[in-house]
């Protein structure tokens, strides 16, 4: 859909601008709703505490401890990575002082976004690269040295319109895109973690991946995600590459 397309390119995930204001916000405005509502959440004091720039980190954290998701000496790409909380997690699962030789220095983590990401320890960081440009693959490729990826994973998401059926068409769009992405840099066996909001849109993606992934496809809510928001994520294992 042209009016969908043209919308994901002008609503792409600006979320470090979206931080930076709100914490403009919270200082000017503390009894603001959402001020209030972060103060008081769990999540967003333990970031702190634990020095990590989101509370998003907690999703894959949950996500990871529930189903065992990542192996130590794996090679991952996240796609939309800013602020750099889901990067922190991958490099401590699998780059810490706690994974031993050789799978720690095997272990490769390569994060982009169309905004700037400030840099991770123990990953390859790429700022101001867009997803939907033919310069994306040859970036990640040269990143990757042309090793096979092991899981893509995408919490990509559009700026809130309010138009909760469009905004949940958009998303299905960016995880389509970051499939695409699995498609062409996995391995057989490979998996692949998407952030949905959802609506009528998402069995779009669901028929897909249900097709490509073998090993299963799971519809997962951790408990980090907030209730009353409509995101979920799939969890797809077992790609199985299309023949050529």
């Amino acid at each position: 859909n042209i009016s969908i397309r043209s919308r994901a390119k002008s609503i792409i995930s600006s979320q470090t601008l979206q931080l930076q204001r709100r914490a403009y916000c919270a200082i000017r405005n503390p009894g603001n709703p959402w001020v209030v509502r972060q103060l008081r959440d769990v999540y967003v004091r333990k970031a702190r505490y634990e020095s990590y720039r989101c509370r998003s980190a907690y999703k894959l954290m949950e996500m990871h401890e529930k189903l065992n998701l990542f192996q130590p000496g794996q090679c991952i790409v996240e796609c939309g990575a800013a602020p750099g909380s889901w990067t922190q997690v991958l490099a401590r699962q699998l780059k810490g002082p706690q994974v031993p030789e050789p799978a720690r220095s095997q272990a490769l983590i390569v994060a982009f976004d169309l905004q700037h990401i400030a840099p991770v320890p123990n990953a390859v960081c790429l700022s101001e690269v867009d997803i939907r440009s033919a310069q994306c693959l040859a970036s990640l490729r040269e990143a990757l040295t042309d090793r096979p990826v092991d899981w893509v994973l995408s919490d990509m998401a559009p700026s809130a319109s309010g138009e909760r059926s469009l905004d949940s068409a958009v998303c299905v769009e960016l995880c389509e895109l970051a499939l695409q992405l699995c498609l062409r840099l996995g391995r057989p066996g490979s998996g692949f973690v998407c952030k949905l909001w959802d609506g009528a849109e998402t069995a779009r993606l669901e028929a897909p991946l249900r097709r490509f992934f073998t090993g299963g496809v799971r519809r997962v809510k951790p408990p980090a995600s907030r209730g009353d928001s409509a995101e979920f994520y799939f969890v797809a294992r077992g790609l199985q590459l299309p023949s050529a």
